[in-house]
């Protein structure tokens, strides 16, 4: 079996994953540990969405159930869904919490910086295909380091671990970490529903822009021991 490239997985699919063509995403972080700068107090992942700035009255959209839309000539695989993740090289056990689509079209993160947020709408662990997508906080100003402040630091061959509600443990592991502008992500295979069955796990990284947030993303997968 062909691996996918680190970070970016280059795997054709014939039928569109996401309903939105011009998508971008951003996981603005609540503030270096040490900044005293007011920012968002919880860290959101954006899912292009447009904001007016006109002296028109603002149009109340229709909340998304989801980013984009199910993917509906394609039997649904049948797979528990996570609880809890272990990454031993970054000393981290926390719970996995299933997350959906806010009001504004954004993926929402656990409110706990210490837990991390599974996106329900897509692939599931062990499901055998897809890219399962796993969200995190890097910090909070007010609140200190998050599950994934050192996510960056992974490396290939480093372990992962997943158990599903049932109690089995899914082993997994690093192929791939990437550091990516967050207007340049590639949403659509990130999030995408078919081909191989990865774990993508995505956190804030690089530079802190006061008020807005981290300006990019670090992006890991990872592939099931199996296919390691």
């Amino acid at each position: 079996m062909t691996r996918p490239r680190p970070a970016i997985l280059v795997l054709g699919f014939s039928f569109l994953l996401l309903a939105v063509s011009s998508v971008w995403f951003v996981m603005a972080g609540s503030g270096p540990l040490s900044g005293s700068d007011t920012a968002s107090t919880q860290d959101i992942t954006t899912i292009g969405q447009s904001r007016s700035n006109s002296g028109s009255p603002a149009v109340v959209p229709t909340p998304p159930a989801r980013i984009g839309t199910a993917v509906t000539n394609e039997p649904t695989p049948v797979a528990p869904i996570p609880v809890a993740i272990s990454i031993p090289g970054l000393s981290v056990e926390t719970a996995v919490i299933p997350v959906g689509v806010d009001d504004d079209g954004q993926v929402k993160i656990p409110q706990n910086i210490d837990r991390v947020g599974w996106y329900k709408f897509g692939a599931k662990p062990g499901s055998g295909i897809g890219s399962s997508v796993i969200v995190g906080h890097r910090d909070g100003r007010n609140y200190g380091k998050g599950a994934f402040y050192n996510l960056g630091t992974l490396k290939p061959g480093d372990s992962i671990a997943i158990t599903t509600e049932s109690g089995e443990e899914l082993n997994y592991r690093v192929t791939g970490r990437e550091s990516i502008v967050k207007k340049e992500l590639p949403v659509r295979e990130l999030f995408r529903e078919s081909g191989q069955e990865v774990l993508t796990l995505i956190s804030c990284s690089g530079n802190y822009v006061p008020g807005v947030g981290y300006d990019q993303n670090v992006i890991v997968t990872a592939v099931p021991n199996s296919e390691a």
